[in-house]
């Protein structure tokens, strides 16, 4: 069976072949989708001062905090994001001098000056100012890096530092737990995510509590999750009790194929699309072997 008017990078449409059995479950209508923030900065400004669960930004600082911005390295909302925390801070009585920003890529390459304004994964898409893949305006990467090296106030993570971890022990579950030495120094931590609410064959979901173990923890700490037991948990996406599954999540469409279809749908539905389990017959063929 062929689906085609698959809107997915740069080739697209795409057409691609899967089993007759495969079930193809469409997106929702465009009715249905928010429409684009029209003013992206305020919309920021509005969740910080009234955030969910929590005090405001500036109620969580002083005059003297050491803040520290942690974001993803690739894609994310820093290009609308940080000037208003920034403004945030300045207001709360933080002094500019007592902000750094730590590019929370993991063991990813670290980033270039350049690819703080436009990100390696935005450069063949090339898109218009702003957009996800520029991390940060060209503003505020010469406020915080202005020069060389050593003027800068934006430094990648870098895994492999030891000079810059701090080693916190091993947690419950056996994981060393060491991490770059600014979440410890600084009196507030805020992290910015790229990828919240996208399910991780690791377990859990990427974004938040993740883009700290993993985009700021050390190679070690990092290998100790990334491993072959954590692949291969009853919980992992990967794993051999669900590895017979075969999904496609491209763009408005997912194609499930596989005798564990279900049980996956079922999960990647989860409490935001009830019936996408209940729509995914079990039983089909494993499409490797197609």
């Amino acid at each position: 069976m062929k689906v085609s008017g698959i809107d997915y990078g740069l080739g697209s449409p795409w057409e691609i072949e899967v089993p007759d059995s495969a079930m193809v479950i469409e997106g929702p209508n465009p009715d249905r989708i928010p429409r684009a923030l029209e003013n992206p900065a305020q919309a920021v400004r509005d969740a910080i001062r009234k955030p969910m669960g929590m005090k405001p930004l500036a109620e969580l600082v002083t005059a003297s905090s050491k803040v520290t911005i942690a974001m993803n390295d690739w894609m994310g909302v820093g290009v609308h994001a940080v000037p208003v925390v920034l403004d945030e801070l300045r207001e709360a009585g933080v002094e500019e001098r007592n902000i750094r920003i730590v590019i929370a890529g993991g063991l990813h390459p670290k980033v270039t000056r350049s690819e703080l304004i436009l990100s390696k994964v935005g450069r063949d898409l090339n898109p218009p100012y702003p957009s996800p893949f520029h991390i940060l305006s060209p503003e505020i990467v010469d406020r915080f890096w202005p020069t060389g090296w050593a003027s800068s106030r934006i430094r990648p993570h870098d895994a492999a530092d030891q000079d810059h971890m701090v080693d916190l022990g091993v947690n419950e579950m056996g994981d060393l737990v060491e991490v770059n030495d600014c979440l410890v120094e600084s009196d507030l931590v805020i992290y910015m995510s790229g990828w919240s609410g996208v399910p991780a064959i690791w377990g859990g979901y990427l974004g938040g509590g993740q883009g700290i173990t993993v985009g700021l923890g050390s190679a070690r700490s990092i290998m100790t999750h990334h491993a072959y037991r954590i692949h291969e948990h009853k919980d992992s996406m990967a794993s051999e009790a669900r590895k017979q599954l075969f999904m496609f999540n491209l763009a408005n469409r997912i194609i499930f194929c596989g005798p564990k279809s279900a049980e996956a749908a079922s999960i990647v539905g989860g409490d935001g699309c009830p019936d996408l389990g209940r729509r995914v017959a079990s039983g089909m063929p494993d499409c490797r072997q197609q």
